[in-house]
């Protein structure tokens, strides 16, 4: 008896077997698994696939209409004020920093700056706000900055590879510059953390739950999903600090990211509306309002406007939320790295939170802007 039941345990799994190799096969043959091929090296593949992954380049730049140009200059060709790729636009930068330094410039040292030091040049219209992307949290290699280069010098230029790989000049010291980073004892100090380890999941439904204290969603978007009035935030953790993170929460006003700046218009009947500038036509203004709306307002009907300094994102979080809220929701915003979207991950399971202490954390904002 017990060898009858074990034959056919035997042929059960062998069976079992067969059909998942089958259907593995089929799939396979058909394109069904997605498979994201890892280019190594340095080299212009390499260096396009860190520019569009690791490196989180097309978070705030654009290639053509590849990407997400709302920060940051289009690198390819858009439009009236981007008519040349950047490896040819590298030329002309070139020039512009040689008269601005009295020093000689080339191609390959503005694509070095750009990377090494990207405050030094700030293009006209654009804001001082490209993350250091050979530190942490992006923290590039020296290799994987070449290869983002490589593929930049690829977009209309003729720059070697030579060039890249073994810069002389300027170029050479701002390698030198990543490299020492790339070692250096700060990048491997212990890293800030907040007071609490908080929990994801409480964060998550403050975050997505439009009734509750924070109500992130209504604005900020997540994949696609959420609001369209402020910055996504679907890969704020993958580029941005911890600290920079906690001050935008806590003081939102200390930095305004570039496309989202706030708008007050007075229309002609005595009316304010504020938000954010969304679109703005010889016919109308788009105006992202805080209650997560999308006002049109012709421009017939305004009297004035102006761009304000302060943001419409709430600035009394410091007040609402507590201790424990304030670190859920922190800690949620920590795992959109933009690595991995999906629809679960972006919907509420409950409710808002109700247990937490009903702590102000106003002690820790100040704490936070003094660290």
């Amino acid at each position: 008896m017990a060898k009858a039941v074990l034959r056919v345990f035997i042929f059960l799994v062998s069976l079992i077997v067969v059909y998942v190799y089958i259907g593995y096969t089929i799939t396979d043959m058909t394109g069904g698994f997605d498979k994201q091929v890892v280019v190594e090296g340095i080299n212009v593949e390499a260096g396009e696939q860190i520019f569009y992954g690791k490196g989180k380049c097309s978070t705030c730049h654009s290639v053509g209409d590849k990407g997400s140009a709302i920060r940051c200059p289009n690198l390819g060709v858009m439009g009236e004020n981007f008519q040349i790729p950047i490896g040819e636009r590298a030329f002309e930068r070139a020039k512009l920093r040689a008269q601005k330094t009295g020093k000689p410039w080339n191609a390959v040292d503005y694509l070095y700056e750009c990377i090494g030091e990207p405050g030094a040049f700030v293009v006209d219209g654009y804001k001082n706000e490209m993350p250091v992307v050979y530190k942490p949290p992006i923290g590039l290699t020296p290799d994987e900055v070449k290869a983002v280069i490589m593929f930049l010098a690829s977009l209309g230029s003729e720059i070697t590879d030579e060039q890249i790989l073994k810069p002389s000049g300027i170029a050479k010291d701002f390698l030198v510059k990543i490299e020492a980073a790339a070692t250096s004892s700060q990048v491997a100090m212990q890293p800030f953390e907040p007071y609490l380890p908080g929990d994801p999941e409480k964060g998550k439904e403050l975050f997505w739950n439009e009734n509750s204290k924070a109500g992130c969603a209504k604005c900020h978007s997540v994949g696609s999903k959420g609001g369209q009035v402020g910055p996504p935030l679907t890969s704020v953790s993958g580029t941005r600090t911890l600290k920079y993170i906690i001050e935008s929460i806590v003081d939102s006003s200390a930095v305004i990211v570039s496309g989202y700046e706030p708008l007050l218009v007075l229309t002609n009947d005595r009316q304010r509306i504020a938000g954010t500038k969304k679109e703005d036509t010889p016919e109308y203004f788009l105006i992202g309002q805080p209650t997560g709306e999308i006002k049109k307002v012709m421009k017939s009907d305004v009297k004035k406007f102006k761009i304000m300094k302060k943001s419409i994102m709430p600035g009394n979080f410091a007040e609402i939320l507590s201790v424990d809220e304030f670190h859920d929701i922190l800690a949620y915003v920590r795992t959109l790295t933009g690595d991995q979207i999906t629809t679960e991950d972006t919907q509420p399971t409950s409710g808002p939170d109700q247990q937490s202490q009903n702590v102000p954390i106003r002690d820790l904002v100040n704490d936070n802007k003094q660290s």
